[in-house]
């Protein structure tokens, strides 16, 4: 988690430009200039620099798989309690997230996971 949180800072800075477009063409096998103005700019998708989910649209998005019928019971997403340090750290912007895994939090749940 920690790498993937370094990247989602490294990717969008505009002096890492030049090769965040070569690291995705070599990826994506598609020429770097196809992106350009586009990839990891305000243009692009939002992406929340510490990993972070929206919690209110994931649960929009699990009540009308429901609706739908693609799922049959409700689930319930809402906010855990961030209770460990580093977790609130994490959750108001600060540099160390270190520690602040789902592991450090699934506690708090019923047996020890998502219900």
């Amino acid at each position: 988690m920690e790498d993937y949180i370094i990247a989602l800072r490294w990717f969008p800075d505009p002096k890492n430009r030049e090769e965040a477009a070569k690291i995705t063409a070599s990826f994506t096998k598609r020429p770097a200039r196809i992106d350009e103005g586009y990839a990891f700019t305000d243009r692009d998708f939002y992406r929340s620099p510490m990993a972070t989910p929206d919690i209110q649209a994931l649960q929009r998005n699990i009540d009308l798989m429901q609706d739908l019928g693609v799922i049959k019971q409700k689930v319930d997403v809402s906010p855990v309690s961030t209770s460990a340090p580093e977790c609130r750290q994490a959750a108001a912007g600060a540099e160390a997230v270190r520690g602040c895994t789902l592991t450090s939090i699934a506690g708090e749940f019923p047996g020890g996971r998502a219900r």
